[in-house]
C-alpha cells in the first residue's frame, strides 16, 4: 500500500512540474507586456538622445512632448462598422496630430538635428518600419486596414477556388 502511495505521489508531481514548466509566463516568447506611456516616452526620447545628440534641456522638453503625443494619439481603428466618413475624418485627426508633434519638435531641436530627424524618419518609414520612434508616422493608405484587406483577400481566393472546383 505504502509503494503504490508513492508511485501515485511521483506520478501527480511530475504532471505538476510539466504542466507548470509548459505555460510560458508574462515574458514567455512572444507574449510581452504593453509598455506604459511614460517608458515608451523614455524610450523614444532614449533613441533620439542616441541618435541626435540632445542636452538635458532638450531632453526633458522631448520626453514631455512625446510623453504627450503618446498619451493624446489619435487611435485609428480598423473597425469594418467605420463609415468611410469615419475612417478620413479618423485620418485627418492623426496628420492633424503628426504636423502639431512635428512643429513642436522642431521649436525644440535645433535646425541640424531637426533635419538628421526627418532623414532618419524618412528612412523609416522607407524600411515599414513602424516600431517605437520619434513621433506618429502617418502609413500610407495602403497600410491602413492591412487585416481587414488581408482577410477580404483570403475570403476572394477561397470563392474563386470553390468556383473552379464546382
Amino acid at each position: 500500500m505504502k509503494r503504490f502511495l508513492k508511485i501515485v505521489m511521483i506520478v501527480v508531481a511530475v504532471f505538476a512540474t510539466t504542466s507548470l514548466s509548459a505555460q510560458p509566463g508574462p515574458q514567455g516568447r512572444g507574449q510581452r507586456q504593453p509598455m506604459k506611456p511614460e517608458e515608451m516616452a523614455q524610450m523614444m526620447t532614449q533613441r533620439m538622445t542616441d541618435s541626435l545628440n540632445l542636452s538635458k534641456e532638450q531632453q526633458t522638453k522631448v520626453y514631455d512632448l512625446n510623453l504627450a503625443m503618446i498619451n493624446n494619439r489619435p487611435m485609428m481603428r480598423r473597425d469594418q462598422q467605420q463609415t468611410p466618413e469615419q475612417r478620413q475624418a479618423a485620418r485627418q485627426e492623426l496628420m492633424k496630430s503628426q504636423q502639431d508633434y512635428r512643429t513642436k519638435l522642431k521649436a525644440i531641436l535645433t535646425e541640424e538635428q531637426y533635419a538628421k530627424w526627418e532623414k532618419e524618419q524618412a528612412a523609416r518609414l522607407q524600411r515599414g518600419d513602424r516600431g517605437l520612434g520619434f513621433g506618429p508616422q502617418m502609413p500610407p493608405r495602403e497600410r491602413l486596414n492591412t487585416a481587414q484587406d488581408d482577410q477580404q483577400e483570403r475570403s476572394q481566393k477561397k470563392q474563386k477556388k470553390n468556383k473552379k472546383s464546382e
